[in-house]
């Protein structure tokens, strides 16, 4: 799907600009055109970001493979940018982040991934209310919204995390399982991936912040620094899921201990509770003339002795807390 959306210097908005007034919007110095492509194949959109608007090979490559960590290159004509979304389906941790690839001109922005992303959408919504407060103040505001959102998302991410360590964590104190330990590494592998996201995303946002780019205007860099420091808190909070994760492997491995400890110590004392009615089974079950085993009494004898033994030391490993 192609999307564009266009606001000439006058204010008018036109969407779903046709592609071939493209090129006649982009000479419109100061108009805003933003086009999104999303899940479009390499061929579509290769001719498009090199013919159109005249991207160097290199980052048009980059957007096509969709295999960059967040990244931020600085060219003659425009910005590239290699975001992160971060988003987690129903039930599912393991599959999360998605890249956005962003272009920005004096008077463009280039939106392109290949999966759906809610952040673009969101800043898309926006755009069709027709406020001038979005898209009336050049594109890097535009920018601005769409790594907000994502960073949002962030958020969200890191709080369903948080929310699945907790949950997982008082089922461990119940009843530890090995499912329960599978979860627990696969929120452990989910919160190392987020933290190969936030990381250098953060970097990203603080050059933006900092450095001086002909596409942002200076009065605007304090809106980048003010995400830079959401990340900084971002990974703050991912450092402590982290070591919530970590508390809960320990947890697990603790009572599962525990627990081992327990059932060794109850067969072990079972065990030592029925030797000594081993001890007389064998030592009466040996046929020596010598021994008086035609005696009557001698039945009762083992019989009282097989009882009175386990019992007694029942009573002695109660008294010494054994039991």
């Amino acid at each position: 799907m192609i999307r564009a959306f266009y606001r000439n210097a006058k204010g008018a908005t036109t969407i779903d600009l046709p592609q071939n007034t493209w090129a006649a919007a982009l000479k419109d110095a100061g108009g805003l055109l933003w086009i999104d492509l999303a899940g479009e194949p390499g061929p579509r959109v290769e001719p498009i970001l090199r013919d159109l608007f005249g991207f160097h090979p290199l980052t048009v490559n980059d957007a096509i493979e969709e295999r960059n960590q967040p990244k931020l290159q600085a060219w003659d004509r425009y910005l590239y940018i290699s975001a992160h979304e971060v988003h987690y389906p129903a039930g599912d941790l393991s599959e999360a982040t998605y890249e956005v690839d962003v272009f920005l001109g004096g008077n463009f922005l280039v939106t392109h991934h290949i999966h759906e992303s809610a952040a673009i959408d969101e800043v898309w919504r926006m755009t069709q209310t027709g406020s001038s407060a979005l898209t009336g103040q050049g594109p890097d505001h535009l920018l601005f919204a769409v790594l907000d959102e994502i960073i949002t998302d962030h958020l969200h991410a890191i709080d369903r995390l948080d929310d699945a360590i907790d949950a997982i964590e008082d089922r461990i104190f119940d009843n530890p399982t090995p499912a329960l330990l599978a979860q627990v590494f696969e929120i452990k592998h989910a919160v190392m991936d987020l933290r190969r996201v936030i990381t250098p995303q953060r970097d990203v946002l603080g050059r933006l912040g900092r450095e001086d780019f002909p596409w942002i205007d200076t009065a605007d860099k304090n809106l980048y620094v003010h995400l830079y420091e959401h990340l900084l808190h971002l990974g703050d909070m991912i450092d402590n899921v982290r070591d919530l994760t970590n508390n809960s492997f320990e947890i697990y491995l603790s009572i599962t201990s525990n627990r081992q400890n327990e059932v060794m110590k109850a067969l072990t004392l079972l065990s030592a509770l029925f030797m000594p009615l081993t001890v007389i089974t064998g030592f009466f079950g040996m046929n020596f003339i010598n021994l008086p085993f035609d005696q009557p009494w001698l039945l009762w004898l083992a019989l009282a002795l097989m009882l009175v033994a386990p019992i007694g030391l029942w009573v002695y490993y109660r008294r010494r807390g054994w039991l």
